[in-house]
């Protein structure tokens, strides 16, 4: 069984913006009375309740706002970085992050359903730009309403306001842009918050074990509820920092993460289940687009002259490790299929033949992989053109390993990627110096964050 990374720093990357303005903020805990402060974590609760029902519902704009609130009054109540504000944190930065995902224009199945025809063109730009990056475009020019050729005119006059709908859309199309960043950039921050609650509380329950043992109680032969619970939400929680960081093209983080978070998952979960398999998978995609980007002078990832062997050897590995993983899982279902023979629902068919195509597309990968490429451009063609997705949609939440196999399984998703590659950064931080820390404290994000 693999073992838990060591308690990290109980400090956040890089200086997060404060949750609160304090100074539009006469309510505090010391000037509040016992009964005061009782009724504000009864109203703290009903809005974490509110705003984990809205998540549920996948309503995760709703849920942010909801959560926004709870998350500025439990830093009046509590303290801005007190250990027991780590659960709304995770929950109000994972609603972010899905609110962010679902604005993307590039995420999902018409990303995918493109990719092949547009491989031509990113060999053409030799950027490191994945089937995602470019396909929105297309898929935005196709979707334009317009008049057909038979309808229009031969001689048509084009005036200012032409122009200015033009700009208007374009500044439409920025804004929306603007926002999915500002919500997977406040998600970073919110989310690296809670990481660092969650391991002073790790350190606190540590702690108390050690001081146990002294006494000679002995080390008990399992981890305690509290002890599980802070294990799976610090998992993942490294996993939604690591897949905002392959969203932004910062693969090295995305590799610190994602193995942080799959240490944690190897020893809370069994090695055959879809959340085990996924993290490997995961881990996979980031080491392999590490091995052909660097960051570049001026901050931007760029082709590197030679591909990385090391990390595309730890890639492939890490692709052996989730097939090995996810097969298991396909066989315990095919067991349960022999057992429970015509009995078994045909929904319970139909998801295990997803599941033996999804394996059959990473065993496809691994081939790829394995493949010795002529240079880094044709590499990311390759990737481009393959079946990148999750495993499975539930990983962040452990209930859904159980029902995962009821519903059809999409492969198509995981790696998603912005057209315009943001900064790449190698160090565990929240973007701080350059022009991406200065948007996750822009006057847009602190109003997400804010609630205001």
């Amino acid at each position: 069984m693999a073992e838990a990374p060591a308690a990290e720093t109980s400090q956040p990357r890089s200086a997060s913006p404060t949750l609160i303005d304090n100074a539009s903020y006469t309510l505090s805990a010391e000037k509040m009375s016992d009964e005061e402060v009782k009724a504000q974590r009864v109203h703290l609760a009903d809005l974490c309740a509110k705003g984990t029902a809205l998540y549920a519902r996948k309503d995760y704009e709703g849920a942010s706002d909801i959560l926004s609130q709870a998350s500025i009054l439990q830093s009046v109540v509590n303290g801005e970085t007190a250990a027991e504000n780590a659960d709304i944190l995770f929950h109000y930065g994972r609603s972010l992050f899905k609110l962010g995902q679902s604005k993307s224009d590039v995420l999902g199945a018409p990303a995918a359903a493109t990719a092949d025809k547009q491989s031509s063109a990113a060999k053409a730009e030799g950027a490191p730009h994945r089937a995602a990056a470019v396909a929105p475009t297309l898929a935005e020019e196709q979707t334009q309403p317009g008049p057909s050729d038979a309808k229009k005119p031969l001689f048509q006059f084009t005036g200012d306001e032409n122009f200015d709908d033009s700009d208007d859309q374009d500044d439409e199309d920025a804004q929306g842009q603007d926002d999915d960043n500002d919500d997977l950039a406040t998600a970073f921050v919110i989310l690296d918050l809670a990481r660092v609650c969650y391991n002073k509380q790790l350190a606190k329950i540590s702690a108390q074990d050690e001081s146990a043992e002294e006494k000679g109680k002995g080390k008990a032969q399992a981890d305690s509820p509290a002890l599980r619970h802070i294990k799976e939400r610090l998992a993942d929680t490294h996993d939604c920092l690591a897949e905002i960081a392959l969203e932004n093209e910062r693969y090295p983080s995305a590799i610190e993460d994602g193995r942080v978070s799959l240490n944690y998952k190897m020893e809370l979960y069994p090695a055959d289940t879809e959340i085990v398999a996924e993290a490997h998978y995961k881990l996979s995609l980031a080491l392999e687009f590490a091995s052909v980007t660097m960051a570049g002078d001026d901050g931007h990832n760029e082709k590197r002259d030679a591909i990385d062997q090391n990390l595309r050897d730890e890639a492939i590995v890490e692709m052996e490790r989730a097939i090995t993983s996810f097969r298991g899982r396909v066989e315990y279902r095919e067991q349960e299929l022999k057992d429970a023979g015509e009995d078994s629902a045909e929904e319970v068919h139909l998801a295990m033949k997803d599941m033996k195509e999804v394996l059959a597309d990473m065993e496809q990968r691994l081939l790829d992989l394995r493949k010795d490429p002529i240079d880094a451009s044709s590499l990311l063609a390759d990737a481009a053109a393959a079946p990148l997705g999750s495993i499975l949609a539930g990983a962040l939440d452990p209930e859904a390993v159980e029902k995962a196999t009821a519903q059809a399984i999409d492969v198509s998703n995981l790696v998603r990627k912005k057209a315009k590659p943001e900064d790449a950064s190698a160090k565990r931080k929240v973007e701080n110096d350059d022009a991406a820390g200065q948007e996750s404290t822009s006057p847009n994000k602190r109003t997400k964050v804010e609630g205001e």
